[in-house]
């Protein structure tokens, strides 16, 4: 469970609770996606002998998308149904 940054905080600005969880959903595919990128290239490396030092994720993917909606890296765009 996580508790920063609070649901009332990312759903301040008429934003609702759905439209949250779609977009870290969203954002955090984008990383993973980044991750096995990023995989891909240090094992392709690795593979032609050079000497590669794999990275280090801290984060789950879904707390760093979070965090990076409450920095407003992303902005979440209601629909005007």
């Amino acid at each position: 469970m996580m508790n920063e940054p609070s649901i009332e905080k990312l759903t301040q600005n008429g934003i609702n609770r759905y439209q949250v969880c779609i977009a870290t959903a969203k954002i955090a595919r984008e990383i993973i996606d980044e991750y096995n990128e990023e995989s891909a290239r240090i094992t392709a490396q690795a593979e032609n002998g050079l000497a590669v030092k794999k990275p280090v994720h801290d984060d789950k993917p879904v707390k760093t998308a979070v965090h990076a909606i409450e920095r407003g890296d992303f902005k979440i765009i209601a629909s005007e149904k």
